[in-house]
C-alpha cells in the first residue's frame, strides 16, 4: 500500500485525491434510486473501498510525500524499460536525448538502441547505468537479451549466470541462460537449469520449448516428448498434449515419477478434449 500511494504521487495524483475521488462517487451512489444489488455495482463497495484508503492514508508515513527514493528509482526503470521496448524508437530517442543521464532515460534510450541494432551504444547506457545505480538481476537480464539476440552468445552466457546467481528462482532468467547455454553446445547443462527453471514455474512455455530440444538433443526421448507435452496444454491443444504424453509414456520406465506424469497429463488431456466435445 506506502508502494501504491507513492506511484500515486509520482503521477501526479495525491492519496488524499484518491480518496476525495472515491468519497465523491460514493455520493453519487447514495443519489440512485432504490437498493441497487451490490454484485451489479464495482466491488467492492464504495465505502468499503473508502474506508480502505482513507486508512491506508491515516497510517501511511508517506501522505502527501513523494515515495521512498529506493522505490522511485525503480518505477522509474520500470517505466523506462517499458517506454523502450513499447514505444516508437525514434519517438524514445526523441524524448530522451543523450543529455538526459536519468536512470530512466538511460534504460529507455539502452532498449530502444538495441532495438535500433545499435549494440554497442545500448551497452554503454547499460554500462553506465551499472555503475550509477548498481547491478541487480533485472538490469543484467536485458544485458543478456541485448548481447544475445546481437549474436554474441558466450558473453550473454556470462551475464545471464550472474543473473542467475542473483536471481535463482526466477524462471525467465534461468531459461534465457539456459537458452544461452544450449546455443553454444552446453546440452546437459542446460537441461539442468531448465528442469530447475520447470519448478521454479511451470506455467512458462519458453522453459518447456527449450527443454524439449534439450532433451532430444541428449537421447532422451521420453523426457522431450513429455515436455512437449507440457507445453501443449500451456497452449490449450489437448489433442497435441495426449499424442505426445502417450508416447512419453511409451519410452519411459513405468515406475518413474517422468511416466506418473506424462499420465497424468494424459489424463488431463482426455477431460479437456471431452470438455470441448461438449460445448
Amino acid at each position: 500500500d506506502q508502494a501504491a500511494l507513492g506511484y500515486l504521487e509520482e503521477a501526479g495524483i495525491s492519496p488524499k485525491g484518491l480518496l476525495s475521488t472515491f468519497e465523491l462517487l460514493r455520493r453519487r451512489e447514495k443519489q440512485r434510486f432504490g437498493t441497487p444489488d451490490p454484485y451489479t455495482l464495482t466491488h467492492p463497495l464504495g465505502r468499503e473501498r473508502i474506508r480502505h484508503v482513507r486508512h491506508v492514508v491515516e497510517e501511511s508515513t508517506i501522505k502527501d510525500k513523494r515515495s521512498p527514493a529506493d522505490l522511485t528509482l525503480m518505477h522509474q526503470r520500470m517505466v523506462g524499460k517499458l517506454e523502450g521496448f513499447l514505444a516508437p524508437v525514434e519517438e524514445v530517442l526523441q524524448k530522451y536525448p543523450v543529455a538526459d543521464t536519468s536512470p530512466k532515460a538511460r534504460y529507455a534510450r539502452a532498449v530502444a538502441l538495441y532495438r535500433k541494432a545499435e549494440t554497442d551504444a545500448a551497452l554503454v547506457e547499460i554500462k553506465a547505468l551499472k555503475a550509477e545505480i548498481g547491478e541487480d538481476a533485472w538490469l543484467l537480464d536485458t544485458e543478456g537479451q541485448v548481447l544475445y539476440e546481437s549474436n554474441r552468445i558466450a558473453e550473454a552466457e556470462a551475464v545471464y549466470r550472474r543473473a542467475a546467481e542473483m536471481e535463482p528462482d526466477s524462471a525467465l532468467i534461468r531459461t534465457a541462460y539456459a537458452q544461452a547455454l544450449l546455443e553454444q553446445g552446453k546440452t546437459q547443462e542446460a537441461a539442468e537449469h531448465l528442469e530447475r527453471s520447470s519448478l521454479s514455474d511451470p506455467t512458462y512455455r519458453q522453459t518447456w520449448r527449450l527443454l524439449a530440444t534439450a532433451e532430444g538433443k541428449l537421447g532422451h526421448l521420453g523426457m522431450a516428448k513429455l515436455a512437449q507435452a507440457e507445453g501443449a496444454m500451456l497452449d490449450n491443444e489437448p489433442k497435441i498434449a495426449r499424442e505426445f504424453a502417450m508416447q512419453a509414456m511409451d519410452s519411459l520406465p513405468g515406475d518413474s515419477p517422468a511416466w506418473q506424469r506424462a499420465l497424468d497429463l494424459r489424463r488431463l488431456a482426455d477431460r479437456e478434449i471431452e470438455k470441448k466435445d461438449d460445448e
